[in-house]
């Protein structure tokens, strides 16, 4: 799978994203956090090789990524601990030259992701629906 590269042409929104993390334990073995987008087809699908991971250099200094506007995107998060693992997949669709705060929540026996419109001073406002993909065996419906 393909690393995430930002778009060269079109509306654009920008999202912040937190950085993925891996490292080792002496107890619990290998952990990882990540984030991926990647873009819906016509049917609203996305395929299991179409999910791009964020790796750190390509988040900007201000922390965001660019990100297509006015298209349905997948936004998904996850961590491995060990044994244990969980993830979240979703789908929205971003405003033009709007900034927001993508943010992945790790549990113990469970995990959540949020999405917020930051306001133009940088504060947070609303938060963002976000419509859950569906398992479909070899690809993600919303």
């Amino acid at each position: 799978v393909a690393p995430y590269s930002s778009p060269t042409a079109g509306d654009v929104a920008y999202l912040k994203v937190p950085k993925s993390t891996k490292g080792y334990h002496l107890l619990g073995g290998f952990s990882k956090k990540w984030v991926s987008v990647g873009e819906l087809d016509e049917n609203g699908c996305i395929g299991l090789r179409k999910f791009q991971p964020i790796e750190n250099d390509a988040i900007r200094e201000d922390g965001t990524i660019v990100v297509k506007a006015n298209a349905d995107l997948s936004l998904s998060a996850g961590s491995r601990h060990g044994n244990s693992s969980c993830s979240v997949l979703s789908a929205v669709k971003l405003e033009k030259d709007q900034i927001y705060k993508f943010t992945y929540h790790p549990g113990v026996k469970s995990c959540a992701i949020s999405l917020v419109k930051l306001n133009p001073n940088g504060e947070e406002g609303l938060p963002i629906e976000l419509a859950r993909l569906k398992d479909k065996i070899t690809k993600f419906c919303k």
